[in-house]
């Protein structure tokens, strides 16, 4: 495993992708790097944690890249602009010979930008990962996205706002194979034109809302549930990309240039579907309301959700 802090993004085209030992300072737990805060902790698990402890975006410390983090169950990045992590590169040891860890828990903070890879080098080995991201803005000028892959594993992506500055915060995220949560919780986007993307891939993925979605371009996604008085907007696009889609107690906005809305009762096909999603769930209890086929055309084009909040109008033109 390498870690390497440094700058070599100066006129907007560079990235932490671009460190290495000649145009950065490698950093160790015997060998730190001026204003970095150094942990690592082997005891009852291994976990590193990066600071850097003078103020965000100063020179020669905007960026980390921390490669082949194999064997570490627990990392924290905080104050760097742009972070690199790439993960479980190779699955067969440890430096001492033993097994890597079949899990990884990451969590960045105050980053504008970064690229993290977990994915396996090894498609037979399933490895769980948490990766949180917590960014801040500086402005829309240079790059704002994260790109995240996870591969297979039960894997859960979380985004937060903390400090009310991620409106321009964008990413593009491939969840893989496997059951897998999506905790979306930014601010609205700046601009119609930012990259918000996520993939569920493969199995039964999970949507939660901690913000309303209505700049969220999603696939491939099975629920959709949230917290309270959060909301969805669905056009076209996104659900011919999540068709079946099951959406629990989230208020759906349906965008107004589909043709018709019919509600319906569930068939015993859809009731089934519901209790094996329920069952499966390695994420959240879904509720006990009474759902409803809604079934939404464009065109010649039908796509079916089933949810426990439905609109008045709908009930009048069903």
């Amino acid at each position: 495993m390498t870690r390497i802090v440094g700058t070599t993004n100066t006129d907007g085209t560079g990235s932490a992708t671009n460190l290495n030992v000649n145009n950065g300072q490698e950093i160790s737990s015997s060998n730190s790097a001026p204003y970095v805060s150094y942990e690592e902790d082997n005891y009852f698990y291994s976990s590193l944690s990066i600071e850097n402890t003078t103020e965000w975006n100063a020179d020669g410390l905007k960026e980390i890249s921390i490669t082949d983090l194999n064997g570490v169950e627990e990392t924290t990045i905080n104050n760097f602009v742009d972070v690199y992590i790439t993960a479980h590169t190779d699955l067969t040891s440890s430096d001492d010979g033993e097994w890597s860890s079949l899990f990884s828990d990451i969590s960045i903070y105050n980053a504008k930008r970064g690229y993290i890879d977990t994915t396996s080098a090894d498609d037979s080995t399933s490895y769980d990962d948490y990766i949180t991201i917590s960014p801040i803005s500086n402005g829309s000028s240079w790059s704002n996205l994260f790109e995240i892959q996870t591969g297979s594993g039960q894997d859960q992506v979380q985004f937060e706002s903390t400090d009310g500055s991620t409106q321009y915060t964008e990413f593009d995220v491939d969840l893989g194979d496997d059951s897998d949560l999506f905790d979306y919780g930014l601010e609205a986007a700046a601009s119609q034109s930012q990259t918000r993307h996520v993939d569920g891939g493969s199995g039964d993925d999970f949507l939660y809302l901690s913000s309303d979605a209505v700049d969220l371009d999603f696939e491939n996604f099975e629920v959709v549930f949230g917290q309270d008085d959060r909301s969805l907007t669905l056009d076209q696009d996104i659900l011919a990309k999540n068709d079946g889609l099951l959406i629990d107690k989230v208020a759906i906005d349906i965008a107004d240039d589909y043709d018709t809305v019919s509600v319906t009762a569930l068939s015993d096909d859809q009731i089934s579907y519901i209790d094996q999603l329920s069952d499966s769930n390695p994420w959240t209890y879904l509720s006990s309301d009474e759902y409803y086929a809604v079934t939404v055309t464009y065109d010649a084009e039908e796509y079916t959700i089933l949810t426990n909040d439905i609109d008045s109008d709908w009930l009048v033109s069903a």
